[in-house]
């Protein structure tokens, strides 16, 4: 009882801090054009993705209309490139014009995840259009083919932006991309392209987002050092807090969006990782392994994106692997920055998102069944087909996964079945409509609309 006292408390904590987040983002979002500031306006997608889940969740139209004006108005204007798809840094107008000609990774990757919720939110063909086409210009201008892993940017060049026709972009020359592949932008690539991948129907996108995981475990991981900051030839600068948070979001992805559970093992050992060398007596994490204690107290905005995606994926990896505890740590990170956030505006966007999943414990779909058996795929169709923002889905084979599926309190059976979990749900069945009914019944529930 004390326990689950302690848990609604944390709870009711949380989701004060979650109405609080969204109250700051409508009341100093841009009324005509969308988007936040003044002078030069960045797409800040954590926003997007924050207002699209929990407006999606709370049914609260305030929300949901910012995060459609700025999608729609962004996408129509000159920050956006209507010739090969993706996004310019930031524009230098309230009406998103004159831009920044820059094409970073981390801001295209983050754009093409909020498209791909908001076009599940709101079935706008015209945001599939943007995902799409986003994803087009990652793959054919910053992947590596060679490698799977994502260059850092395309510089800038004004003149090569503002013409007209492909013909005569290839006249002039395209802008030189920065190869450096960093852990963290990699990894939103890959989260991008797994979200993508599944919302479009497009198992290619699935593919690329991860070969681009792939790459970063392989290169520029190290059981003793932490996920390191970028290769350029070998790995640099290991041990940084937003890089392990980064990557273990992406692993949570790979089993939700790309159906595959093969990395959850290395996302216990990063986690492991960053509790062992990385974590402080308040709950909280250094935001990297040379960071003195007085620097960690000091409760950056760097520092605040940093617990709130590592908060998230260590709930969604708790439920993934049947790990309660990592929510518990999860829970003591995020609420050490209690009365630290308010001071960083936008950046608090990504903190609130992982709130919320302590706020609305996040239901849990699994598809029990071989790999190929049409009957899996039908219950994992069914399990995933309803949009339910908190859902994490996941599909596990019982004869490879034995170990995982006891883990999550399962058992095996002579024909696949889904278990559906969710605070005051219990169903288990063999029967793909029934399921279907049951996460229908949770958005009912829980918002409009994995």
């Amino acid at each position: 009882m004390e326990g689950s006292a302690k848990s609604e408390g944390e709870a009711a904590r949380a989701a004060a801090i979650v109405e609080d987040v969204a109250r700051m983002l409508v009341e100093t979002a841009d009324p005509v054009w969308g988007g936040w500031g003044e002078r030069q306006k960045f797409p800040h997608p954590d926003a997007l993705h924050f207002l699209l889940v929990r407006g999606a969740e709370t049914r609260d139209d305030a929300l949901l209309d910012v995060a459609k004006r700025t999608l729609e108005t962004s996408q129509a204007a000159e920050i956006h490139d209507a010739v090969e798809g993706g996004f310019y840094r930031f524009a230098t107008q309230p009406d998103w014009s004159v831009p920044d000609y820059e094409k970073p990774l981390l801001a295209n990757a983050k754009r093409l995840l909020a498209a791909a919720e908001a076009y599940q939110v709101f079935g706008t063909e015209s945001l599939r259009d943007t995902a799409r086409k986003a994803a087009s210009w990652m793959r054919a201008t910053l992947l590596d083919p060679t490698t799977g892993a994502f260059g850092a940017t395309q510089d800038a060049d004004p003149v090569y932006a503002r013409l007209g026709s492909m013909d005569e972009r290839r006249a002039h020359g395209a802008p030189e991309v920065d190869p450096t592949v960093h852990a963290d932008r990699n990894a939103w690539a890959a989260v991008a392209f797994l979200k993508a991948g599944f919302v479009l129907g497009e198992g290619s996108l699935t593919e690329t987002g991860l070969g681009a995981l792939d790459f970063v475990l392989t290169r520029l991981f190290d059981r003793k050092r932490g996920v390191h900051h970028y290769w350029n030839g070998s790995p640099n600068r290991p041990g940084e807090l937003r890089d392990q948070a980064a990557v273990l979001r992406a692993i949570v992805e790979a089993a939700h969006s790309g159906s595959t559970n093969r990395f959850l093992e290395t996302g216990l050992t990063v986690a492991a990782w960053c509790e062992a060398e990385l974590s402080l007596p308040d709950g909280s994490f250094r935001g990297d392994v040379h960071q003195d204690a007085a620097h960690a107290s000091a409760r950056s905005a760097e520092d605040l994106r940093a617990h709130g995606l590592l908060g998230e994926a260590l709930l969604r990896l708790s439920v993934l692997t049947g790990r309660p505890e990592l929510a518990d740590r999860a829970r003591a990170a995020l609420l050490a920055f209690e009365d630290a956030w308010r001071p960083h505006g936008f950046a608090a966007a990504g903190f609130g998102r992982a709130l919320h999943l302590v706020a609305r414990e996040p239901a849990h779909v699994v598809v029990v069944g071989r790999r190929g058996d049409a009957r899996t795929s039908a219950l994992a169709e069914a399990g995933r087909r309803t949009y339910v923002a908190s859902r994490v889905a996941q599909l596990v084979d019982p004869a490879d996964e034995a170990a995982l599926l006891e883990a999550l309190g399962l058992e095996p059976r002579e024909a696949p079945y889904a278990s559906l979990r969710a605070p005051g749900v219990e169903l288990t069945t063999t029967d793909p409509a029934e399921l279907a009914s049951g996460v229908e019944a949770l958005r009912g529930e829980r918002g409009p609309g994995a």
